[in-house]
């Protein structure tokens, strides 16, 4: 595996002395382990609740933190669908590249917000923050489609916070769908199933699929739903003081491409997807 060490600088020296405690003699991890959100992702799933509408193709929206030996791992992770590149932070605020991905990274910063929150900037863009939300399934979903609705008839159909789904004549475990690269719309599985569906206002339509490499939503809803509460807003609110590790010199070290970590303990992409899709009734 190709290793290549990047010098730390401190961009702000009055930093310095909250730099130390959070990076102590102890050697903790700087970062707690989790799956990091992107902030503008989450911001456009919270006004319209629509991964689909959120997601941008071909960009890193999803980063997986991790620590092995006191060191931090963050795995980039592309359209919430395959991996990207692979940093190393140490507890000294050393940054350095694990797996390249075959970018040229010629210059990337760290910015360290808290053990929860971080950004990553590379030369000639903007810095890109990313916040902890544990679970990403679990915050999408809280954040899109966890909610109690009725029918026209008045049945009470809940989506639950522990993503299991009570409908008036059966009960299932459910998952938002994040990965749109094979459903180009919104939509959610589990229970042998794989709906699409549509929010528009308190309006919740579900439809049924057709196909799986090429998957196509039906025109006619299943289920034309009310929705009686809004989804809880679960992003963090706080502000941290900034502690910023740089890193400079940065090459593309190889081609390789790591497959997805987030599940799976390291499968390759095409094995992510396949495991994605539930048998369906025939």
């Amino acid at each position: 595996m190709l290793r290549h060490s990047i010098s730390m600088r401190i961009a702000v020296a009055a930093l310095a002395a909250s730099f130390t405690i959070l990076a102590g003699a102890q050697g903790q991890a700087l970062l707690k382990p989790g799956e990091y959100l992107r902030s503008d992702y989450m911001g456009s799933i919270q006004s319209t609740h629509s991964p689909h509408a959120s997601c941008r193709m071909n960009e890193v929206q999803l980063v997986i933190v991790s620590v092995e030996s006191e060191e931090n791992r963050l795995q980039e992770i592309l359209n919430f669908h395959e991996g990207g590149a692979i940093f190393g932070l140490l507890p000294s605020g050393t940054v350095r590249i694990v797996e390249s991905a075959g970018e040229d990274e010629a210059d990337v910063s760290v910015t360290v917000l808290s053990d929860n929150r971080f950004s990553i900037a590379y030369k000639g863009r903007k810095p890109e923050l990313f916040t902890n939300v544990g679970s990403v399934d679990a915050w999408v979903a809280a954040n899109t489609i966890v909610g109690e609705y009725r029918d026209k008839e008045g049945g009470v159909y809940t989506f639950g916070t522990d993503g299991v789904a009570r409908f008036p004549d059966k009960t299932f475990k459910f998952t938002v769908g994040v990965d749109h690269v094979l459903q180009p719309f919104d939509h959610l599985y589990g229970g042998g199933f794989w709906w699409a569906y549509r929010i528009k206002g308190d309006s919740l339509k579900i439809f049924d699929t057709k196909g799986e490499l090429n998957m196509k939503m039906e025109s006619k809803p299943l289920f034309v739903l009310s929705r009686q509460h809004k989804p809880g807003d679960t992003a963090p609110k706080k502000s941290f003081p900034r502690k910023r590790f740089g890193a400079s010199g940065l090459k593309g070290l190889g081609t390789h491409s790591p497959g997805l970590a987030r599940r799976n303990g390291g499968t390759t992409p095409g094995q992510h997807v396949a495991q994605h899709f539930p048998e369906r009734d025939e």
